[in-house]
């Protein structure tokens, strides 16, 4: 008895902290529920049907490797990003035209599935580049940025 009169003060303090330390993990848990599922939550039902591999990456740098000096493929989620880096004398009219010929790559279920977006970039000639086209999967061509 004497022991708790002596430490009653740092046994509550102990207890208070426990329960504060409770009451944040319970907090934790009501702003941000489940941590392991991922940031697209169910968004992504039914990708694992129309998976990109890496053929078809290989497949579309392959299709764009004259004139470009780069052409990276990645996938985010549904949207597939498209980077090329064309060589300073292909003109934009020319560039637009590889945007049509990556997409075309890609199997008909997978247009249908994934979102496209291109970026084509030329660092020599910064007038009229760089350029984004975007291609919804509902629709038939891409969107291209103003013309500069």
């Amino acid at each position: 008895m004497r022991k708790f009169k002596k430490y009653r003060g740092t046994i509550v303090g102990v207890i208070v902290f426990a329960v504060v330390l409770f009451g944040i993990f319970f907090l934790k848990d009501i702003i941000a529920p489940d941590e392991s599922k991922a940031i697209y939550g169910e968004r992504l039902d039914g990708i694992e049907a129309v998976e990109i591999t890496d053929s078809t990456k290989k497949k579309v740098e392959e299709a764009l490797k004259e004139n470009t000096s780069s052409v990276k493929v990645r996938v985010a989620g549904k949207t597939i990003n498209v980077i090329i880096e064309i060589n300073e004398e292909v003109s934009r009219d020319d560039a637009k035209a590889m945007g049509n010929k990556a997409i075309e790559q890609f199997s008909d279920p997978e247009k249908a599935f994934y979102d496209f977006q291109i970026l084509i970039k030329n660092d020599k000639n910064t007038k009229q580049f760089p350029i984004i086209g975007y291609k919804h999967h509902a629709k038939d061509k891409i969107t291209w940025t103003k013309d500069r």
